[in-house]
């Protein structure tokens, strides 16, 4: 199988359930990623999901923190519920 074409990836959350399935939605806005690959090796998704999950410890090898300080600095996000961060 050749996965190596442009994929898209978001967060799931109860809205998107119901209608990412739909035949006009439009996946545009939702965050380019590399396959084979991980959301946790994208910045932004994992910003993401520590955001939504207000975890309070987030382990990371540092090229993805460099992308992430990055991230927010271009959008900042609330993280205050982040203790730890470890590598």
């Amino acid at each position: 199988m050749h996965l190596s074409h442009g994929w898209r990836a978001a967060i799931a959350d109860d809205d998107l359930r119901r209608v990412y399935q739909g035949a006009d939605f439009d996946d545009g806005g939702w965050e380019p990623i590399t396959v084979p690959g991980h959301w946790r090796t994208t910045a932004a998704l994992a910003i993401d999901c520590l955001e939504n999950s207000r975890a309070t410890v987030f382990f990371g090898v540092p090229t993805l923190y460099g992308q992430m300080v990055h991230a927010l600095e271009q959008t900042p996000r609330k993280l205050s519920s982040l203790r730890r961060c470890l590598s």
